[in-house]
């Protein structure tokens, strides 16, 4: 019995590309097709989902704590993110919304299926790169201090870090500019730093020990 697969990307090329993928093994049928969460979140579905893979930039943003919504609506469908950003960068704030696998668009197209396989079968599916980021901080005894941050202080953590404005977190987010400035001087605070210039070398310098 083939599985079902929901796609949500904003870019109906890379749809179009994956549904022709997992259509043509027979194995899986794509029976929706979605630009954002938000569409999803406002669909009732009538068919049922196996998986549901999802981009992260999306039209409606790049709002990873809308996982935490798609987990309350849709508990039993496990959620595979495709995504241009590298492990390093998202690969372990998505972890904490309990995705199932995690896969960059760089790899081939073999991986992708075998991602989907191995999810499908009930299983989850990571790549060595995030592998190898969960070892490390395993056997890391000195907890991050970033473990501390919640999952929003964590966005805004990566965001700055990676050296958008707050303006244009706001606008990323779909937040309020003052609403990034208390979570700002949030992440100043338990991170024990004093400015953004900080942030930004604190962030490079977990990501290159990562």
């Amino acid at each position: 019995m083939k599985k079902n697969i929901c796609i949500i990307d904003d870019h109906e090329i890379i749809r179009t590309g994956i549904k022709k993928l997992i259509n043509d093994t027979n194995k899986y049928d794509v029976v929706y097709e979605f630009e954002s969460n938000t569409s999803l979140l406002n669909k009732t579905l009538n068919k049922n989902v196996d998986l549901i893979i999802q981009d992260l930039d999306l039209e409606d943003g790049c709002n990873i704590a809308q996982l935490d919504l798609l987990n309350y609506k849709y508990p039993n469908i496990p959620i595979l993110i495709y995504t241009m950003h590298p492990e390093s960068i998202y690969g372990l704030a998505c972890l904490k919304y309990k995705v199932s696998g995690y896969l960059t668009k760089d790899k081939p197209a073999r991986v992708l299926l075998k991602a989907i396989e191995t999810i499908c079968k009930g299983d989850n599916y990571f790549t060595p790169e995030i592998t190898k980021i969960l070892k490390n901080q395993y056997l890391n005894k000195n907890c991050k201090k970033t473990q501390i941050l919640s999952k929003r202080e964590n966005e805004v953590y990566i965001l700055i870090g990676e050296g958008l404005t707050q303006t244009e977190i706001a606008n990323k987010l779909f937040i309020h500019k003052k609403t990034v400035s208390t979570f700002r001087r949030r992440i100043l605070d338990k991170l024990e730093l004093s400015s953004t210039s900080q942030i930004i070398h604190y962030y490079l310098s977990e990501k290159k020990n990562t």
